[in-house]
Formats: C-alpha cells, sequence, structure tokens
C-alpha cells in the first residue's frame, strides 16, 4: 500500500515533502548498541485528509509537540460528537550515514484509534488499537546520509470501527498521536523488538522466600544478518537506586552462566535464563511516603561470541514481590492481607483532552499515593509507560484492562482484536511490579441487543468472549489474576460471567443511580454467597460532586459536593466492615470529559476527588484521613468558600454544617476566635459541628493533637446574608435566586444563586408552585451555566422581594423541559406590578432546553419591594432562575 493510495489522492509524496518545513536535525548514532531518541518535536498536523495539489506553502499544516489530540476541545462545545475520523502528522528525518546497516525502528506510545505509518510514501506499518504501544520497522525505507533526508508521516484515525474496542463507553475516544514516540536503533543482532510492541525481555520471579528469589528473564534474540551465528545471552541482576536507575559501575547482585544461541541465517531462536537473588529486598506498597519500594533491574547483554563484543543490551526493571487473591481474606501481598484501598484513574485532563506528558502522568499518581492509597485501577485501558513506572516507584499496585466495554461486535474479527489488545497490554507491562490484575471486560452486558433469541446468541458469544481472554490472560501471566467489571444487574450471574474470572470486580452505584447507601453492604453480602470460591472487589463507586452546586438538604442527583461527600462517607464503613473484600476503588480520581453527558456540567463526568484541573474537592481528604498514615486535618468548606444565607424572622438565626475530617484523636474548631468545642473521633474520621455565620468572612481554625504533634488548618467563609430589613444591595449588587431547588450554584461568572425558598415576611421567596430539582438533566443549549436552568419551579404564583427602595432589572431565566411541549401549549406572562407584561412562549421561541433571558425593569416604591407575577394564559408558568440587579 501506498500513501497516495490510502488518501484516494494523486501523487502526494513530492507534495508533502515540499511542504514538510521542520528544521533538518541529523541523527546520528554510536554503535553497536541500541539507541533510543525521543521524537516528540519538529511534527506538522492537518486534520481530515490534506490536499497534495496545493503550492509548499499551502495553509492547513500546522507545527505540533507530541503528545498531541485533535479533540482537545471540541468535545465541550453544543454541536453534538466530535471529530471521529483522520488526522495526518508528518516529520522530516535526517538520518547519518553510520546508522548503514542498523535496525532502524519507530515506536510509538500510543495513536488513537488506529494508524497508518509511511515513509516516502510507502506504508511502513500500521497498527489497530489506541491505548498499546507498537513499533514500525523503518529499515527497509530510510536512506541514511541521504541529503534530503526521509518523510514519515503518520494517518491516525479515531472512526468507529466495528471490529476494534471500544465500540462505547463513558469517555471520549480520542484521535491522534497522544503520547511519545521514539526513534531506536539495533544492531542487526538483536533482541526481538517485535513482539506485540513490548521491549523483548520478560522477567517474573516463580520463587520468593525470605533467603532467596528465582528471578527468571526470557526473550528471543533476531538474526537479521544473511548468515548464520552465534552469541550468549549474559543476564546480570542490580539493585536499582532510589530515583529507578542502576549505578553501572555497581556491582551486579547476581549473574547466570551466558547462554549460548546458534542463529541460521535471517532466524531468531528464544532464550530462558534463572538467576539467583540471595535474601531479596521485596518489593510493597507499605513504606513510608516518599521512600520508594526496593526494586532491581535484569540487563540482558547480546555477545557476539566470536568478536566478544556486546552488540546488543536490554534493561528491564523488575520488582521481587508474592501476589495472592483469597475468596475469604482478600488480597494478601508478599505473605500478609492487604486490602486494597483505591481508586480508578483516567488518561484525561482540563485543556489536554488525553495528549498528557509523562509530568501530568506522574503527577496524578503523586496524588493517589498521597492520599493514602495502595491500589489503582486504569480505566479502562492501557495507560501510558509513565503510569506504570508510576506505579512502581510510589508502591501502588495496579489493576489494568483493555477497553472492551459496554458492548461487542459479536464477530471473529472482534475476536482477534480483543486478543491481540490483550497480548499487547500483558507483554508491554510484564515487568512491572506494580500490575497485580489483568482486566478484559467492564460492564459488558450493558447495551444489548433487543430480547430474544438474538440476545441469547449475543449474550453467549460474550460469555463465550470471557472465557477465551481469561484463558489467554492466564496462560501469558500466571503470576498475576484475571478480573472482569460488571454491574449490579443479574444478568451477569444468569449469563455465568462471573464465574470466569479469578477476581469479580463490581461497579456499584447505590444511592445514586438506584436505591439507598445502605442497600451497597447488603448487595455485597448476597454476591458473597453467590461466589464463594472468587474474590470479589467493589472495582467502582461513587455519586456526581459538582463543586458549584451546594446544599445544606442535599438529595440523590442534585449533583452537590455535599451529597457526593455523604455518598462517600456512608460507603466508607461498609466497605471496611467487610473483610472477605479483596478492596474497592472509588469512581474516579479526577473528573473528566465524557462528550455525551448532559447533567449539571456538560460533557463532564464529575465523580472525581477532584476537578478535571486536579484541584482536589473536600471528599478527596475525608479519604487522606482514613487512608494515610501522616497526620491529616482538614475543614471541609472549601468546595463552598462563599455563601449565602437568609434569616426567615427578625432576632432568628441561621445554622451551616461544618465538617472536618481528621484521622486525629480529638479536634477542636475556633470561629472567629471562639471556641465552638473539642470533638473526639469515633472511627469515621468525621468531626461535625453547627456554625451561625455572621456576613462577611468568617475564619475558621481547626486544631488538633495527633501522634507526631499538634497540626491545624485554616479556612474561611464568606457569607452574604439576608435579614429582614437589612438587605445588603448596594448600587450595582445583584441577588439571584436557583428557582426550584434546595441548593445554591455558584456561575461562570462567579455570581451565587441561593437555594429556593417559600415568601417570609420581610425577606425574599416564592409563592406557590412546585420546585423540580435537576435530576440527570441534559445539556442547556446557549448557556455555560447549565445548572441554573435545570432546576425549575412549575406553578409559580409569583416571586417577592422586600428589598430596599430603587431601581433594579429583574433577569427572569427560563428553559422548557419538556421535548414533547408545542408552541402554543405553554403560554405565560411575566409581569410586575404596575408594568406591562411580557409574554412567554418557550417551545415557540427557542424549542427544548435552550437558555431564555427576559429582562425586566422595576421600581421598587414605598418599601414595597418587588412582586414578579406569573400570570398563565396556557398550560402552567415555570421558571428557572431568577436574578436581581440593583440599578
Amino acid at each position: 500500500m501506498t500513501w497516495r493510495s490510502a488518501v484516494r489522492l494523486g501523487a502526494m509524496l513530492v507534495v508533502l515533502a515540499a511542504q514538510c518545513d521542520a528544521v533538518p536535525q541529523t541523527i546520528s548514532w554510536e554503535p553497536p548498541l541500541r539507541r533510543r531518541l525521543a521524537l516528540n518535536d519538529g511534527w506538522q498536523f492537518q486534520l481530515g485528509e490534506p490536499d497534495p495539489g496545493g503550492p509548499a506553502d499551502a495553509p492547513g499544516w500546522t507545527p505540533v509537540q507530541l503528545p498531541h489530540t485533535w479533540n482537545a476541545h471540541d468535545v465541550w462545545d453544543d454541536l453534538p460528537g466530535y471529530h471521529r475520523g483522520a488526522g495526518w502528522y508528518r516529520r522530516r528525518l535526517h538520518l547519518d550515514g553510520a546508522v548503514t546497516g542498523r535496525r532502524v525502528l519507530l515506536h510509538f506510545e500510543g495513536v488513537g484509534q488506529a494508524a497508518d505509518v509511511f515513509v516516502n510514501g510507502t506504508l511502513a506499518g500500521r497498527h489497530e488499537g489506541g491505548y498499546t504501544a507498537f513499533t514500525v520497522d523503518l529499515t527497509p525505507h530510510v536512506r541514511p546520509g541521504h541529503p534530503d533526508g526521509d518523510l514519515v508521516a503518520v494517518r491516525a484515525d479515531n472512526a468507529e470501527r466495528a471490529h476494534l474496542p471500544p465500540l462505547s463507553g463513558d469517555f471520549n475516544f480520542y484521535g491522534g498521536v497522544y503520547r511519545d514516540a521514539w526513534l531506536i536503533t539495533t544492531a542487526p543482532v538483536h533482541v526481538a523488538t517485535d513482539d506485540h510492541g513490548s521491549w523483548g525481555v520478560f522477567v517474573d520471579t516463580p520463587e520468593v522466600t525470605a533467603s532467596r528469589a528465582t528471578v527468571r528473564v526470557r526473550g528471543t534474540v533476531v538474526n537479521d544478518l544473511a548468515r548464520p551465528t552465534e552469541v550468549d545471552v549474559a543476564v546480570s541482576i542490580a539493585r536499582l537506586g532510589e530515583d529507578g536507575t542502576a549505578d553501572p559501575g555497581a556491582a551486579r547482585v547476581a549473574a547466570a552462566t551466558p547462554a549460548r544461541l546458534r542463529l541460521a541465517a535471517e532466524a531468531r531462536a528464544a532464550f530462558e535464563v534463572s538467576v539467583t537473588v540471595a535474601a531479596p529486598a521485596l518489593w510493597t506498597t507499605e513504606l513510608p511516603r516518599g521512600t520508594p519500594p526496593p526494586r532491581y533491574s535484569a540487563r540482558v547483554d547480546v555477545i557476539d561470541s566470536q568478536g566478544a563484543t556486546v552488540v546488543d543490551r536490554v534493561e528491564a526493571s523488575f520488582g521481587i514481590r508474592t501476589l495472592r487473591f483469597d475468596a475469604d481474606t482478600g488480597f494478601w501481598l508478599n505473605g500478609q492481607r492487604l486490602p486494597l484501598r483505591g481508586t480508578n484513574r483516567h488518561q484525561d485532563r482540563a485543556g489536554l483532552g488525553n495528549a498528557l506528558t509523562d509530568a501530568h502522568h506522574v503527577a496524578d499518581l503523586d496524588a493517589i499515593k498521597a492520599m493514602g492509597a495502595n491500589f489503582v485501577r486504569l480505566a479502562h485501558y492501557p495507560q501510558d509507560p509513565a503510569v506504570l513506572e508510576a506505579a512502581d516507584r510510589l508502591g501502588l499496585l495496579v489493576w489494568e484492562e483493555i477497553p472492551v466495554v459496554d458492548r461487542v461486535t459479536a464477530t471473529p474479527a472482534f475476536d482477534t482484536s480483543c486478543r491481540r489488545m490483550l497480548l499487547e497490554m500483558i507483554k508491554q507491562h510484564y515487568n512491572h511490579p506494580s500490575v497485580a490484575v489483568w482486566g478484559y471486560m467492564n460492564e459488558i452486558l450493558q447495551k444489548l441487543p433487543p430480547e430474544g433469541e438474538s440476545r441469547d446468541r449475543y449474550v453467549d458469544w460474550v460469555t463465550g468472549l470471557a472465557r477465551r481472554l481469561d484463558a489467554l490472560a492466564r496462560e501469558t501471566d500466571p503470576s498475576r489474576a484475571t478480573a472482569l467489571a460488571v454491574e449490579s444487574r443479574d444478568i451477569y450471574e444468569t449469563a455465568g460471567l462471573g464465574d470466569i474470572p479469578q477476581v469479580l470486580g463490581f461497579n456499584l452505584y447505590h444511592g445514586w443511580y438506584y436505591d439507598t447507601f445502605d442497600a451497597f453492604g447488603r448487595f455485597l453480602d448476597r454476591k458473597r454467597q453467590r461466589y464463594p470460591a472468587t474474590a470479589l472487589m467493589v472495582s467502582e463507586y461513587g455519586a456526581d460532586g459538582d463543586t458549584r452546586i451546594h446544599s445544606l438538604a442535599p438529595v440523590r442527583y442534585d449533583y452537590s459536593a455535599e451529597y457526593q461527600r455523604r455518598l462517600h462517607e456512608a460507603y466508607l464503613p461498609q466497605i471496611e466492615s467487610r473483610s472477605y473484600l479483596a478492596g474497592a476503588a472509588v469512581w474516579v480520581q479526577n473528573d473528566f470529559a465524557a462528550e455525551h453527558r448532559g447533567e449539571s456540567y456538560p460533557h463532564r463526568n464529575q465523580k472525581g476527588l477532584a476537578r478535571d484541573d486536579r484541584t482536589p474537592k473536600d471528599v478527596y481528604f475525608l479519604y487522606q484521613a482514613r487512608w494515610r498514615g501522616a497526620p491529616v486535618v482538614h475543614i471541609a468548606t472549601r468546595d463552598a468558600p462563599r455563601r449565602t444565607a437568609t434569616v426567615a424572622a427578625r432576632g432568628a438565626t441561621v445554622s451551616m454544617p461544618v465538617e472536618v475530617y481528621s484521622n486525629c484523636a480529638a479536634v477542636t474548631l475556633v470561629h472567629d476566635g471562639t471556641s465552638l468545642g473539642t470533638r473526639t473521633a469515633d472511627g469515621t474520621s468525621i468531626f461535625r459541628w453547627l456554625l451561625t455565620p455572621t456576613g462577611g468572612v468568617n475564619a475558621l481554625v481547626a486544631r488538633a493533637d495527633c501522634r507526631h504533634g499538634p497540626v491545624e488548618d485554616v479556612a474561611s467563609l464568606d457569607v452574604v446574608l439576608i435579614e429582614p430589613g437589612g438587605w445588603p444591595l448596594a448600587p450595582g449588587a445583584t441577588w439571584a435566586v436557583n428557582a426550584g431547588s434546595a441548593s445554591q450554584v455558584v456561575d461562570a461568572a462567579g455570581a451565587i444563586w441561593s437555594a429556593d425558598r417559600a415568601y417570609t415576611a420581610g425577606v425574599w421567596g416564592f409563592e406557590d408552585g412546585t420546585g423540580v430539582e435537576r435530576t440527570y438533566a441534559p445539556n442547556v443549549l446557549g448557556t455555560i451555566d447549565d445548572a441554573v436552568f435545570q432546576s425549575y419551579r412549575i406553578a409559580p404564583r409569583a416571586y417577592r422581594f422586600r428589598v430596599p427602595d430603587g431601581d433594579y432589572d429583574l433577569e427572569v431565566r427560563l428553559v422548557e423541559p419538556d421535548r414533547s411541549m408545542q408552541p402554543g401549549r405553554r403560554v405565560f406572562a411575566l409581569r410586575i406590578d404596575g408594568a406591562a407584561p411580557v409574554r412567554v412562549d418557550l417551545a415557540a421561541e427557542a424549542g427544548p432546553w435552550r437558555a431564555v433571558t427576559r429582562t425586566l425593569r422595576a421600581r421598587a416604591e414605598r418599601g414595597a419591594g418587588l412582586r414578579l407575577v406569573f400570570e398563565p394564559i396556557q398550560g402552567e408558568p415555570l421558571v428557572s432562575a431568577v436574578k436581581l440587579v440593583r440599578r
């Protein structure tokens, strides 16, 4: 296949070569050992299929730095979908003549979701699957020393392919060369570079005791020479330093007698060498923060037996440890029971999509470890090598899985793709001591055909695929457990899927999508009875928490940060009290983009313990207080540092709950210099007070005497307090109401929309009507403040505000929530006492779920305040929000 045929266009190579104006850089190498060079700079990009017919400076090509995705921004707009198709990358290579006779390879850590790689217009290699690495052999195509160099082009494509998972999922399928790229050269005789994108050396420890460990090193040596050759494969073991590298001058802790391989011309041969390490230092999760667990490096030298010259060298880091899952007692590491306390992680970040640098990946793992976790599930796909390396260094155990999510295509081609992805994941990450679990399916029966024979055949095919993948994983790596994750529905049980893996994970959302908090534990106990011989985990649990939404009376589906905290506070003791559980993983560590979602913040899954910019939510510190050994004291007000409150009557007060998360024995809370008392620990890590706020800034200090001495946390609450006869509405000031909702919302401009309330004398509120809380509401078009519009009060008679005399603008925010509503069926008028009415027909003016704002001018006189009246003409009026602006 040529580049020309790939894009169905005319002669592209010459034109693109002329257009590629990256600065030439001659790349030279020192033989004979393999060399690796980062190739992230000097690329150009164009979305779609580039037109080769233009001049050399044709528009459309832009310089980019890898990692790169073309979907970093279009997943956030109001247009349905995002670009799923082709995008091209190109770069010129100038290879030194000394490279002649060596193998030249291009290694990509990830391209979404499929890639064709061309050199000088000829197809050099292709790969399908957006989450595993692959290596392309450029040797037959490059021209070392040529003055024009070589033009490398990559056609990435994230269009849906029926045979390629994922077909569906609650995350975005980004396109682009979104991980690092590497240029590699090796000698003609080398460790294999074509084994499923791996580095070709596989290290495990089949026998481990306190006094010794057997380290087994396997791989394949390739002879690309046109003549036979003979090599020795020498394996030696070194202890890695704290920086993760082996001192080249340090003594090796163990070595094996070299293995002699006789290789025919253009042939290959496998090797297996075992080495004994005395008194091994075991890799572990349980070390003081900042102390990396012990790791080793296996160095494989391929030595030309004639000249005694090392022609290739591969260093593979690994750890020595034992892993075991038990159906009765959970997970065991190095002979000690270790409950897995963890979280899930997506490779997604605000403003970047999935094109994260290694530093971004490492920062995510650092934050997980700082929370006190010892485990992370990589959802729902293999992740960047930097993630696995960080997990090794930090002491975080890993569940890694392939992206077989929600549904399948019941074809042999889909089966082949799944098997290849599984092999690539296992072989590429085989040596990482952090990996404990290989997963191969997630909620795979979520989207089923209609009931009947076709559904039965589909479920049977899925179950057969699970059995095949489970067997392949066990055969390829018997040292680790296999796993799949299922929902709470009984179909997984009746289909027999839960009986297949060694670890069965449950994705549970009691009290969020269904049921109540306390039903969570009862569900687990039933499944324990059903699967007595299988290790069980909670692979997901959580609730959405929008840090712009706050409620003193949180309810399910209000998206308030407080409801999210209530769910986690309720789940943790249920998890900790069940010793049969191997562990549990929060869904999810960070908020992430999900283009198809509506809800309070469209295109975003907000179940994270941190926002998508990595700002931790207050709930993060609940886990830190439960899991971290170092002292933790956190006043849980950071999600809502600015609040509103209304005093219902003269002489009355308002109160606000304040919680502190801490692992100390006792905590004292001080408000504006006055102690509110000391609370002692009750085993929940939650300490509670009621605060009577003053208008303005309220200073809070939490003090605790912990094991290592006194610890304190300082926070503040800025409260706008409305009292009868005491409205703080100077000219230019505003007061906003989140109609129909018990929660307050902070909009994009920083304005606070107060929770709705019934009118009481002297202040403000609604007269009549029924509040409708935002409940899985869709995206509201025409606004970035969706949460302000998604709740509403239906059939209100009026809103009344006892504001000071003066001139006001009333902004009335409206949305039609009924998609079947026809023009003329809901018509009403907005009227301020003494002013002409404003007629509203939302279905006719805007259609469903599109923001509409009407502004009315009014004057408050003689202490009467303002009264906004809703006059029904046809059907019931409604309102989403009202804002007063004093002119």
